[in-house]
């Protein structure tokens, strides 16, 4: 019999074992990132790594190929429950800028999220316990999804969900890498954790015409202005300082040429939230109603479109998951702090929807740290190995 110190200074060093294999998984995939539905060579890559290091396999291990990307099966005891462990394989349309030596390839195209540690760490998992290295308490589901960024409903995880990837597991748990969060740290939070990422976008269409003659007819830009204005801190204005929101401009068109005044205009706005679905709807509506408002006051303009999206639901962690994983990750004496609350969007709380889990986040800081969704942003590779032992002590 193993004890359990025995197992927890095994699972470390295990861990520590898979580091350069990490790393040189996610170097490979950091230089070839691709972008959301279209992750065909890094799944085909991930699919031919298992089959090399899978040829002695000590447990029954099954691979399902899905539309919302693949999972592996390891059935280890037929009495035992089965958990799901989750990593996502998309990068962003972002050209990188980081300096990096294995910096993308592919123009335009970035893993400024840190999908390629993710799917380097769970398949460093999967390697350590398929090789029968470590006592292993459950069958696990070892899932691999396509599509997280993708922004709308038409998600990997919702997909995945869809075609039954959460069928008779007991619990769920993403980990997802942080580069503002202190390096080393893990941290997650009971309840509601990220948020609804609802959007809202709108077209208007007005005469414009030469820029001569500004008296004949509307120029889309000014309407453009005043809606940017008035919709300024419109959240604070409808909404409690209790209710946490954040309403924020993300796109934006109009004008084509130097010497036209545009008479199209196409604008969106991100709606994060952690709202009741009847609160969202009033601010939707009271948005709509000051929009069409400013668009009114233009004698030739008009609110052609109006539209919103959904998004993944909020991202709520189940408290006795919170506890387990703590209780888990102490043991292997890791660092453990509660996450804030955050407005990012996850797919995976589709997941959560079906089954108990928690989503964790593990931080990754260098020097001052580079946001999420940006050309440079540059994670530290040293804590692989701790994403590495996460999976293997929840194993």
């Amino acid at each position: 019999m193993f004890s359990a110190a025995a197992i927890d200074i095994d699972l470390v060093s295990l861990a520590k074992q898979q580091q350069e294999y990490a790393r040189n998984i996610r170097r490979h995939l950091h230089q070839y990132p691709e972008l959301g539905w279209e992750e065909n060579q890094t799944i085909a890559y991930l699919l031919s790594e298992i089959a090399t290091f899978s040829v002695d396999h000590r447990y029954e291990l099954t691979i399902h190929e899905k539309v919302g990307g693949f999972f592996v099966d390891l059935d280890i005891d037929s009495s035992f429950e089965r958990d799901l462990f989750r990593a996502d394989l998309d990068a962003l349309p972002i050209e990188e800028n980081s300096g990096l030596l294995f910096s993308s390839k592919v123009k335009g195209v970035m893993h400024a999220c840190g999908h390629d540690f993710h799917a380097a760490m769970l398949l460093a998992a999967l390697k350590v316990i398929v090789s029968g290295e470590l006592p292993v308490t459950k069958n696990l589901r070892f899932v691999f999804q396509r599509a997280e960024e993708v922004g709308s409903n038409r998600s990997g995880g919702k997909t995945l969900v869809h075609e039954g990837v959460c069928a008779d597991i007991s619990q769920v748990y993403a980990l997802h890498i942080s580069s503002i969060f202190d390096c080393g740290t893990f941290y997650a939070r009971e309840n509601e954790a990220l948020a609804n990422n609802a959007t809202i976008s709108f077209s208007i269409e007005c005469q414009g015409g030469h820029v001569m003659s500004p008296n004949l007819g509307s120029n889309a830009i000014d309407i453009q202005t005043e809606i940017t204005s008035a919709l300024r801190g419109f959240e604070s204005r409808f909404f409690p300082p209790t209710e946490v929101v954040a309403f924020v401009p993300t796109f934006s068109s109009a004008g084509i040429a130097q010497n036209i005044r545009p008479n199209q205009l196409t604008m969106s706005y991100a709606f994060r939230n952690f709202l009741r679905t009847d609160k969202k709807r009033a601010f939707i509506k009271a948005a709509y109603k000051k929009i069409e408002h400013i668009v009114s006051g233009f004698e030739d303009a008009s609110l052609t479109s109006f539209e919103t999206t959904k998004g993944y639901p909020t991202l709520s962690n189940d408290r006795d998951s919170i506890v387990h994983v703590k209780n888990r990750l102490q043991q292997i004496n890791q660092h453990i702090e509660t996450s804030p609350l955050l407005f990012a969007g996850e797919d995976f709380s589709y997941y959560l929807q079906q089954a108990s889990g928690s989503y964790w986040i593990l931080g990754a800081k260098t020097g001052k740290g580079q946001d999420h969704h940006t050309s440079s942003f540059n994670p530290s590779e040293e804590v692989l190995w701790q994403g590495i032992a996460f999976w293997l002590s929840l194993a």
